[in-house]
């Protein structure tokens, strides 16, 4: 369901997983490197898992973990470009790095607003840096995520009307198909029962005392983009309905309406829901094979793949990366 956990939820959830494998093994290229200073495929491997971290953080939408990584990454990329002598210091600040990654993903695990302290292990690298060649840090930032509410069950829908006459009409028409209702007789009530409940989808009133369908319609999409509403009014005007529009509305039924209303408004509502869940199932496949191709991509430095293979996966990886992003910037639109 669209209010279910959210597609940002789990395209977060899959990063934290991805993260703390891809540190336990840069800890691992990290220790080699110490034994094999002279080996620099081992930086190569380990810019690799850096980079792909970066990315896959970005796209996450975790933009103060990625300013850390980005400084990060610019120590490795200096000491791939000036390949310089591995000293016991370097990998200290190697592992310190890798380290607060592992600290970050923990916190990050139980709660994805969390923030660590990083200014110690950031000035540790950016000294590293200096040594090396001095190339500046930035902080690149990212939007704000929106809170999410986790709910699971079946199909429910949510009734807001201040009638209870009309409430019982179309919940009970809602109950002979087989779906599950809750209900309120007001807007803040409503909006109560939608951050407290599995909601498949949301009939309303237009007209109601105090705060009008408007608002309520209004308040969710500041919250849920996607969960798919249907505006029940008796007197909708041209202008309410450009302005329910605007908002997102799937659909209007006018007073009186029958049972087949009723149902086939439920039906289009789990469609829609069914599609959106099916574009961010596909969506965060892609971001899976992101990794692994990313992944694919570290080893492959050290086999006989070819060049033009290397680059047809680098451009697989960057339309994969593009698209996830620009689902995961449509659930954040609050337009």
């Amino acid at each position: 369901m669209v209010n279910d956990t959210s597609f940002i939820a789990e395209l977060q959830n899959v990063f934290l997983v991805e993260c703390e494998e891809l540190t336990d093994k840069l800890e691992r290229a990290i220790i080699q490197l110490e034994k094999d200073p002279r080996n620099f495929n081992h930086i190569d491997l380990i810019f690799r898992f850096v980079h792909t971290i970066k990315g896959s953080a970005a796209m996450a939408g975790f933009p103060n973990l990625v300013a850390f990584v980005h400084g990060f990454e610019n120590l490795l990329a200096t000491m791939k470009a000036q390949k310089p002598t591995i000293t016991s210091h370097v990998v200290d600040v190697l592992l310190k790095g890798n380290d607060t990654l592992k600290l970050y993903t923990e916190a990050l695990r139980d709660n994805v607003y969390a923030e660590i302290p990083t200014q110690e292990t950031t000035a540790a690298i950016q000294a590293c840096l200096a040594s090396l060649n001095p190339v500046p840090i930035t902080s690149p930032k990212a939007p704000d995520l929106p809170k999410t509410v986790a709910n699971s069950g079946i199909p429910t829908f949510l009734i807001c009307d201040d009638e209870e006459a009309i409430i019982d009409l179309i919940g009970g028409y809602l109950k002979e198909t087989g779906y599950n209702i809750v209900t309120a007789t007001n807007v803040r009530d409503a909006l109560k029962v939608f951050h407290t409940h599995p909601i498949n989808g949301i009939f309303t009133d237009y007209m109601m005392p105090g705060l009008t369908g408007t608002d309520f319609v209004a308040a969710i999409r500041a919250k849920n983009e996607f969960v798919p509403i249907v505006v029940v009014s008796g007197h909708t005007e041209r202008e309410q309905f450009k302005d329910y529009l605007k908002l997102g509305v799937l659909t209007f039924l006018e007073k009186p309406f029958s049972f087949s209303d009723i149902s086939n408004a439920a039906h289009q509502m789990l469609r829609h829901s069914d599609l959106q869940t099916a574009l961010f199932g596909i969506a965060r496949i892609s971001f899976k094979l992101t990794v692994s191709i990313e992944r694919l991509l570290t080893f492959a430095t050290l086999s006989s793949l070819g060049l033009q293979e290397k680059e047809r996966l680098f451009g697989i990886m960057d339309d994969l990366r593009a698209a996830t992003t620009n689902l995961r910037n449509a659930e954040l639109n609050k337009n």
